[in-house]
């Protein structure tokens, strides 16, 4: 037997909020299909940012005032009839509030951006990526606040300006992720996607539902169980226990040596 401990810090990166920060950027960006590749900005509407915003100020100033570019230019998810079955990350935007999808619009026009893509060649501070940044926070904080993420039982307290740091971080995290996916696309073509593919048919990614004799006890048991993503016939014998083990450190729990080495979520667990 194998007892795996996970950190305060990583727990924070697969509590419910860290999902919903992820639905909410591939919703913005577009980028909702399995294995997908969140694009490089426009040049050319990236030019134009660069001429109509000199500071983060003058941006905190256009999100209050009209919409400089028509609506029907900005590119964010569309919902539609049936997305629903197109793969985990399309369900899940597929629940977003379409009031939701109309406030990014509005967020993109009025800051003059027609696609909300972080740009990983620049540094996370750039002017274009707060620009970014700032629609995200925005339209995230609303919909976290009017309960599109309710399904996730995320933390509404993120909707709070007071944890606008906290949230950054996550942002920060997913958006780095990301960039990272999207930079070795540009080096070679196809070959992440292909690596990907393989990897969640060798190392069993696929989302599993609890099985009914499991007895659920707390939202901790849930977030971890569901992170594992190991088949049911795996976890059924194995799983025994989740509780709390201090405030630095949670006890996720003791599984038979089921899980490949290189499993994502391995990789995320120290042994203790």
């Amino acid at each position: 037997m194998s007892v795996f401990f996970i950190s305060q810090l990583q727990l924070e990166l697969i509590h419910p909020i860290q999902t919903a920060v992820s639905v909410h950027y591939a919703a913005l960006t577009g980028a909702v299909e399995a294995f997908a590749i969140v694009p490089l900005p426009d040049p050319d509407n990236q030019a134009a940012f660069s001429t109509r915003f000199a500071s983060t100020a003058a941006m905190d100033l256009a999100a209050k005032g009209p919409e400089i570019i028509p609506r029907d230019i900005v590119s964010v998810v569309s919902i539609y009839e049936g997305m629903n079955t197109e793969g985990v990350m399309a369900a899940q935007v597929s629940l977003i509030d379409n009031d939701t999808i109309a406030r990014m619009i509005e967020l993109c026009a009025k800051f003059g951006i027609t696609r909300a893509v972080h740009d990983p060649r620049q540094a996370k501070d750039s002017l274009w990526n707060e620009g970014v940044a700032k629609i995200f926070m925005r339209s995230f904080r609303a919909a976290l606040a009017a309960g599109d993420y309710d399904y996730l039982h995320a933390n509404k307290q993120f909707a709070d300006t007071g944890r606008a740091g906290d949230l950054r971080k996550l942002y920060n995290h997913v958006v780095h992720r990301q960039g990272k996916r999207t930079l070795s696309e540009l080096r070679r073509p196809g070959a992440l996607v292909e690596q990907e593919r393989r990897a969640s048919v060798y190392q069993y990614r696929t989302r599993v539902s609890l099985h009914p004799s499991f007895e659920i006890r707390s939202a901790t048991e849930i977030i971890l169980f569901e992170a594992l993503q190991a088949p049911w016939p795996d976890c059924q014998a194995a799983w025994t226990s989740c509780r709390p083990a201090g405030h630095r450190q949670v006890q996720a729990c003791t599984l038979r040596d089921t899980l490949q080495p290189g499993h994502r979520q391995v990789r995320a667990l120290r042994k203790a």
